[in-house]
């Protein structure tokens, strides 16, 4: 397969996946990666990654080879679901689970460090909109499968001008309550439909906590995919845009690494058919409050066709 080949196989795969068809009824398959015609695995009398939370919750598989099957999560937003919009979450890493960021971050609940227990989420993303996290590539997380070689072996001929991932984390610690012992619980992994060891995957978070040895291991999907870090991947924001999807870039002013300057100049600076960057280059930052609390400064716009962008500058944040 030539690299020309390669390179559009890897965007109709990346366009595929933010399709709003992408996760059609038919294929969604059930706890057991077989495929359902009628829809996924509906849980009943429990909601197991938020059990005090109001939308419903389904969980299962999407096969995507003969061997490659992703383990997915959704849960439908606390009002209104029919006519809310519908996010698809994928943690980075790369080889993060996603579903340990609907547990930490943006799920209807999430763990408590003090109790260990879930607790509501007042900052959940499903407050407004549906939501749907799923582990990929194979094998982060639940998902099972091998890492993708065509991918890998493209990736490998890019130069690669990075420094020597996990270096930046060696003097700070991120604490967080674990979600290894939930996830990997004989009685959740019953309700969700699973029996494989639950591992984050992010070998920069788990060397941290794991000691130095663990940081010389680092686990195959984020060796693997590491890379392309260094690709350019502009062409398929603009892609989204050109079809006249939403795209909401938010970065921390308190981020040092991918820092929020890097990232505004990335996104006013977007080519694709009607100049989206320069075009949002000519709005002015205004803020974004909540309660009467300023929580960053935002620039958005819409255009003829439709789409959306907007970029939002975090306070106070890393990331």
């Amino acid at each position: 397969m030539t690299v020309p080949a390669i390179r559009e196989a890897i965007k109709l795969w990346i366009l595929l996946l933010f399709s709003p068809t992408a996760l059609s009824i038919s294929d969604l398959s059930d706890s057991r990666g077989v495929v359902l015609p009628m829809g996924a695995r509906m849980l009943t009398g429990k909601r197991t990654l938020c059990p005090d939370g109001s939308g419903s919750q389904k969980f299962g598989y999407i096969q995507v080879s003969p061997i490659t099957k992703y383990f997915y999560a959704a849960i439908e937003a606390d009002k209104d679901p029919a006519s809310a919009p519908t996010f698809v979450y994928f943690e980075g890493g790369p080889g993060g689970s996603s579903v340990a960021a609907a547990l930490q971050l943006n799920g209807p609940c999430i763990r408590d460090f003090v109790t260990r227990r879930l607790r509501l989420n007042l900052y959940s993303w499903t407050a407004q909109a549906n939501g749907v996290w799923i582990d990929a590539p194979a094998p982060t997380g639940f998902s099972v499968g091998p890492v993708t070689r065509g991918l890998e072996d493209f990736i490998l001929d890019i130069y690669d001008v990075r420094v020597l991932d996990g270096q930046e984390k060696a003097k700070y610690f991120l604490k967080f309550w674990p979600v290894d012992t939930f996830l990997n619980d004989q009685e959740i992994q019953q309700e969700l439909g699973v029996s494989k060891k639950w591992e984050r995957s992010n070998a920069e978070v788990v060397a941290v906590q794991q000691g130095p040895r663990r940081a010389c291991l680092p686990h195959k999907v984020f060796h693997a995919y590491n890379k392309y870090t260094a690709y350019n991947t502009t062409y398929f924001v603009t892609s989204l845009l050109d079809k006249g999807f939403k795209v909401l870039v938010m970065n921390g002013d308190q981020d040092y690494i991918t820092n929020s300057v890097g990232a505004e100049t990335w996104v006013l600076n977007l080519k694709g058919a009607d100049k989206y960057g320069e075009k949002l280059r000519g709005v002015p930052p205004t803020p974004v409050k909540f309660g009467g609390v300023e929580l960053g400064k935002m620039r958005a716009l819409e255009y003829p066709n439709q789409a959306r962008l907007a970029f939002i500058e975090v306070c106070g944040s890393e990331s």
